[in-house]
């Protein structure tokens, strides 16, 4: 009995290994392949010329930019424009009319075909990739949440935070109250993507990883678009707050906020077709 007994255990283990090593080595060979790519250096930093960028002051400047993800059709087209610091920038316009490629080229995920891009004067094919990004911080529509708990996404925006600046970031955000509301308050689990979290508190916690890196520039995507309006209307108060002494650029089809913008950009078809505040852009009767 006792021998049917441990040979049963033994062929079941035995079973169980057939069919995960498999698994496991695919996932080794995947492992890998992340390790190499998360560790590569990137080739724009291999410059001689490239120097670490201070922190933003004055002005971004788009000079004659192009780019295009494929050959066929451009995607922004010969776009100059410039952004003065500390203040409210909206980029408006039709779906697909290059917004958010504006953003991904001053995050500098792309460069663009032609043009270039300047802040305070710094070429940014000139500087390096992480002192760029040191400076900016993006909430997108859809924000990635880990399957971990709320205080280490908050930390994800500065991974050297103490307890109390992330409360610190979370009470700024406007999150704080509800976080402590639920069971495990900053240990509470938010399951793959937030899926635990609504919409308006995963936006919530995004702003408040974004505002522990204490940015100088802080860029929009659509933060608002999947929210219903009330709950649209609430994260736009806090942004409008927590944009004070900082560089807000916004990308949203949304003009609750155009208002108190300080200044417009109309895009379209991948070209700039009007600029200035909401009134005069009214007054001009053009797309907007």
């Amino acid at each position: 009995v006792s021998f049917q007994m441990l040979l049963g255990s033994l062929v079941g283990s035995v079973s169980d290994l057939t069919w995960g090593l498999p698994v496991m080595l695919q996932a080794g060979v995947s492992m890998e392949r992340i390790e190499g790519l998360l560790s590569r250096e990137p080739d724009t930093d291999k410059a001689e010329s490239t120097l670490p960028l201070p922190r933003p002051r004055e002005r971004i400047e788009f000079n004659g930019v192009c780019f295009s993800y494929s050959q066929s059709h451009p995607s922004i087209e010969n776009i100059s424009l410039t952004i003065p610091l500390n203040g409210s920038t909206l980029l408006v316009g039709p779906s697909g009319c290059g917004k958010s490629t504006i953003l991904k080229l001053l995050l500098r995920f792309y460069d663009p075909s032609a043009g270039s891009i300047f802040i305070d004067g710094h070429n940014l094919r000139n500087v390096t990739e992480d002192s760029l990004r040191l400076h900016m911080s993006a909430v997108l529509q859809e924000d990635f949440l880990f399957d971990t708990t709320i205080r280490e996404n908050i930390r994800m925006g500065n991974r050297e935070a103490s307890n109390e600046e992330t409360e610190a970031a979370a009470k700024a955000a406007e999150i704080h109250e509800v976080i402590l509301k639920m069971p495990e308050g900053y240990d509470t689990i938010v399951g793959e993507r937030g899926g635990k979290l609504s919409g308006g508190q995963r936006q919530r916690l995004a702003l408040a990883r974004a505002i522990l890196s204490n940015p100088a520039i802080l860029l929009l995507d659509e933060a608002t678009s999947a929210l219903d309006p009330a709950t649209a209307a609430s994260v736009n108060r806090t942004i409008e707050r927590l944009g004070m002494g900082r560089t807000v650029i916004s990308v949203t089809h949304r003009l609750d906020s155009a208002p108190k913008a300080d200044q417009i950009f109309v895009l379209h078809d991948g070209r700039l077709t009007g600029l200035g505040r909401r009134d005069a852009l009214l007054g001009a009767g053009g797309l907007y």
